[in-house]
């Protein structure tokens, strides 16, 4: 298994609500929890399935890897289904990127003898229940990524040009982000945007 922690007391909260959001999920190409844990000494912790490749930025990265493109195609749609899956539930995940999409081995690797590799979509701590959105009951400035100065840290490179004029996430902006992973995915994991 892995346990998530939150980095500081102030983030406690924010934890509690991630792990619930994950409580509500349940598909082959979301990241599961199996529990948390919460005691008066420490900080909550959110227990999950270990993934051992950890995220998709690091695996793309490693430069010994050499992926076929059958199996980038491969990567792109398991993080479509599990898209789909999360749009289905009402939900916006707000910040999709190879950084927040695990992976670890197919049991078919295993009985074959061929790497195949799973793709599980995570870091839910920014995801949104639609309804909430639409009736205004999100702040539309608690984007996250805030410094505690209150100054807005965004993933610039992973958002829709509408969020970046008037916060607006959508289905729409979650599918933007889903085309930027799709670059990452067929670079290497670069960064986008980079001469």
């Amino acid at each position: 298994v892995c346990v998530k922690i939150p980095k500081n007391e102030s983030k406690c909260q924010e934890h509690v609500a991630e792990f619930k959001m994950m409580a509500r999920l349940d598909h082959k190409y979301v990241l599961p929890t199996y529990g948390i844990i919460l005691t008066k000494q420490q900080y909550p912790r959110i227990v999950t399935p270990y993934m051992f490749y950890k995220d998709l930025e690091s695996l793309l990265r490693n430069s010994s890897n050499n992926f076929s493109d059958i199996l980038l195609k491969s990567f792109a749609t398991q993080i479509a289904e599990g898209m789909a899956y999360i749009t289905f539930c009402g939900l916006v995940h707000r910040d999709l990127a190879a950084r927040n999409i695990m992976v670890t081995e197919s049991t078919i690797s295993f009985q074959s003898n061929l790497k195949q590799y799973h793709l599980k979509i995570a870091d839910l701590g920014l995801t949104q229940d639609k309804i909430s959105m639409d009736s205004g009951l999100v702040d539309s400035n608690a984007l996250g990524y805030k410094e505690s100065n209150a100054k807005l840290q965004l993933p610039l490179k992973w958002l829709a040009p509408e969020i970046i004029e008037n916060y607006a996430f959508n289905e729409q902006t979650d599918v933007w982000a889903f085309g930027v992973t799709v670059w990452e995915i067929l670079t290497k994991a670069k960064r986008p945007y980079s001469g």
